[in-house]
């Protein structure tokens, strides 16, 4: 699970161009954005004293968002500069995070069709190799081709080409 800790901070405190720099050298050498770096991604812009130095800073907090590989951190990114920066956003920089949020939303799906896909595949083929394994196991102890593709599952075809395979 998710656990929170809260944490008092001023806006003021905050440096948001050391932040932002820091955030831009750890996606420039891919290193992922743990939980802190994505909350000063989200309130950097806030740490500014006019409303369009905030501006600026938000459409740099956005496309720094955009370069998120992670699609869960993209989109809470995302989303967390739009409520955050609500009182000081562009429209159409608003536009922008909602069209990006949309395309994260629309390719989630697929993403985790794909990711399912890909796991029940490793997991069939693990199984294979097990059945495989088990049954080279049987026929080097002299078992009988027919009670080892019995056990197994595997076919009597599977079982005779085991068996004139290399030496077992």
């Amino acid at each position: 699970g998710t656990t929170l800790t809260l944490t008092e901070a001023f806006l003021s405190d905050l440096r948001g161009d050391e932040i932002c720099s820091r955030i831009k050298t750890k996606l420039e050498k891919n290193i992922p954005l743990d939980d802190q770096d994505l909350m000063q991604l989200i309130i950097f812009p806030l740490s500014y004293g006019d409303d369009v130095r905030k501006q600026l800073a938000v459409r740099e907090a956005i496309d720094l968002a955009e370069q998120v590989t992670d699609q869960s951190a993209l989109s809470f990114a995302l989303t967390g500069i739009r409520v955050f920066a609500e009182k000081v956003i562009r429209t159409e920089d608003a536009e922008r995070i909602e069209r990006r949020h949309g395309m994260v939303k629309a390719i989630e799906p697929i993403i985790e069709k794909a990711a399912e896909k890909a796991a029940k595949e490793a997991a069939v083929q693990a199984e294979e190799n097990t059945q495989l394994r088990i049954a080279k196991n049987f026929l080097k102890h002299g078992t009988e081709a027919a009670i080892v593709a019995e056990n197994t599952g595997l076919s009597m075809e599977q079982v005779a080409t085991l068996q004139s395979e290399a030496v077992l």
